[in-house]
Formats: C-alpha cells, sequence, structure tokens
C-alpha cells in the first residue's frame, strides 16, 4: 500500500490514522482478485477547502458547485488521487449524525471506489453494486471503531474527539 498524503487544510489528518484507514480497506478490498491489480499502485489523498473544491469542480465537471469528493484516474503505477472537500465533509458529518473523521472515511472509499471502476451515476443497478459495498466497507470500519483509531493517532490540540 503506497500512498501520500496533501492536506491544504486546518483539519488534522495523522499518517498513523490514514495509515490504519487505508490498511483496513485495502485488506478488505483485496479479497476480490479483481481489486488486487489496482491496490498495488500509489495512492494520492488529498484535503482542500471549498474554494478549491469549487474551482476543480467547475474545470472537471462543468458543475459550478462544492462537492464532497472528486477522484482522478491515473496512469500507469499511479492509481489516482482523491480528492476531499473539509467543509463540506465537516457539513455533512452533521447532517448524517457522525464524527467529521467518520464522514472523511466514508467519502474516501467512495472516491477510492471510483478509481477502482465504480460509477454509480451510469446506471440504477451500478450504483446499487457500488453503494452496497461502499456501506459494507464503512460498516467493517465502524466495527473497528474509527474514532478510536484516529485518537489514537490525533493531535493533542484541535478536532479530535470533538463532534464537529
Amino acid at each position: 500500500m503506497k500512498y501520500y498524503l496533501i492536506n491544504n487544510t486546518q483539519l488534522p489528518m495523522p499518517e498513523v490514522f490514514l495509515k490504519w484507514l487505508l490498511k483496513h480497506i485495502y485488506k478488505e478490498l483485496n479479497k476480490s482478485k479483481k481489486h488486487q491489480k489496482f491496490l498495488r499502485r500509489q495512492l494520492g489523498v488529498v484535503i482542500i477547502d471549498k474554494k478549491n473544491m469549487q474551482a476543480l469542480n467547475k474545470k472537471y465537471r462543468k458543475k459550478n458547485k462544492v462537492t464532497d469528493v472528486l477522484s482522478f484516474l491515473g496512469e500507469g503505477d499511479f492509481l489516482g488521487d482523491v480528492v476531499l472537500c473539509s467543509e463540506q465533509l465537516q457539513k455533512q458529518a452533521k447532517q448524517h449524525d457522525l464524527h467529521w473523521i467518520e464522514e472523511f472515511s466514508y467519502l474516501l472509499l467512495h472516491g477510492l471506489l471510483h478509481l477502482l471502476g465504480y460509477d454509480h451515476e451510469e446506471s440504477r443497478a451500478e450504483a446499487q453494486k457500488m453503494f452496497k459495498i461502499q456501506d459494507k466497507l464503512f460498516a467493517d470500519l465502524q466495527d473497528r471503531d474509527i474514532l478510536k483509531a484516529f485518537n489514537k493517532g490525533a493531535p493533542k490540540t484541535g478536532h479530535h474527539g470533538k463532534k464537529t
């Protein structure tokens, strides 16, 4: 599992937590032969603010609004980037009654599934397939206690343990 993190926000993202999260996601996805060849490639995780997310969404999807996550497919040994919007994921976390790190985990999983070829906008059947995998993997992560894993690696000040 190779990855890099670019965090251009104030949202704390401890490397130890991201490594834990990706390890568990990859472990589950690796059970499918379909995914194994892709998961050996490098993944980029990028966290940006809403202004930059809106600009990316407008440029690449022709939608002039903020979105929560975008995926950009790579080539060769690079699987691609999953770009997440810090403000949007915090807003959605409140709406879903989740801690922001849980919403981050759900959206990262969503973006990764897009990089693996899943698309919920293609058809109803594809959407059901994608969300079934996403929800199962997220439930597995919840069973492993995402918050506990995050708090182990979170800085002593900041957002850890708070429901934001």
